[in-house]
Parts: C-alpha cells; sequence; structure tokens
C-alpha cells in the first residue's frame, strides 16, 4: 500500500535552531478542523517537547517544504501553544498551537473533524468495519534524517555494504 500523498504533507519537523542551523527535536503534524462556515488550523506535537524547550527558554521552529525553494523555517509563537490538562484518568502528552501557511508551503492539513474529516472516530470504526489485522499508516519523520533541503527520506549510499536511509 503506498502512503497517500495528502499523509506525507500534513508531517512536518519541529525544531530549534542554534545560530542559523535548524535541529529537529520533533514530528509536528497540521490538522484542519471545519465548523458552521470556519475553517482552523492547528500544529499538533508531543506535549514534553514543547514544555523543554520552552523551559530552557528556546524558540520552536516549524520546517516545512515549499515550492521551488528551500525549506521555509517558521517561528513559533511560545504563548501560542496550548497544553491539555493532565489528570490521572485523561493524561495525555498533547501540545497543540494555531497557525497558518502561506501558499508556497507544502504542507497539507489533515481534516479531523467536519465535512471532510478522516479521523477514525468509534462510529467510522465500526462502520467502516476496521479490526485487527488492517493496515494501519503511521506518519513520522525520522528525526536522525530530517534532510538539508526537502523532509523526504530516500536512499542516499552504502554504509558497511548495506543501505543507508537518509535525506537531501
Amino acid at each position: 500500500m503506498l502512503v497517500p500523498e495528502r499523509v506525507r504533507k500534513c508531517v512536518s519537523f519541529l525544531g530549534i535552531k542554534r545560530g542559523d542551523q535548524f535541529r529537529p527535536r520533533a514530528t509536528a503534524f497540521a490538522v484542519e478542523i471545519d465548523e458552521h462556515q470556519c475553517r482552523w488550523r492547528y500544529l499538533v506535537t508531543a506535549e514534553h517537547v514543547v514544555a523543554r524547550s520552552l523551559s530552557l527558554g528556546q524558540d520552536l521552529w516549524l520546517r516545512v517544504n515549499r515550492a521551488g525553494a528551500e525549506p521555509a523555517e517558521i517561528r513559533i509563537d511560545p504563548s501560542s501553544w496550548h497544553f491539555h490538562p493532565n489528570s490521572a484518568e485523561a493524561a495525555t502528552d498533547v501540545a497543540v498551537c494555531p497557525i497558518s501557511f502561506d501558499r508556497s508551503e507544502e504542507i497539507d492539513p489533515v481534516p479531523i473533524y467536519g465535512p471532510r474529516s478522516v479521523a477514525a472516530t468509534p462510529a467510522v470504526i465500526k462502520e467502516v468495519k476496521i479490526g485487527v489485522g488492517d493496515e494501519v499508516i503511521v506518519a513520522g519523520l525520522f528525526r536522525s534524517h530530517y534532510g538539508l533541503q526537502k523532509k523526504r527520506p530516500h536512499y542516499t549510499g552504502r554504509k558497511r555494504g548495506h543501505a543507508r536511509r537518509g535525506s537531501r
């Protein structure tokens, strides 16, 4: 099964900068909510990554591909992050922040609520009969292969006779 392009285009790296050099720290996903003829876009990632960077006073940057250009690095305002209140009943590790993208940035948020939603809610799981043994796609990026020009892994060479994963 091929991974749909829209799944590959919803994921980006979240990281810090040292000087002008981007250092990936986590994977972030762009999601979209459609409701009452309005559309909201959010970035979703792991709370522990955001909390640690903020506690160290580090700015977080989102790295996205751009059509026909070098990747863009978008600074995320530290005050825009929101966390789910953790409790014994509902422990989470999720951080979200509102975000917008310009037309040159190759990112395609996944609709998770509204008429175009692709979320596997309990009702969808029951209706489509999703169960044990069905194929699952998990979108993410390898932090050690974040790429210099694109966030798309590919084979770049050999190391000790074995193919090595890398990025351009």
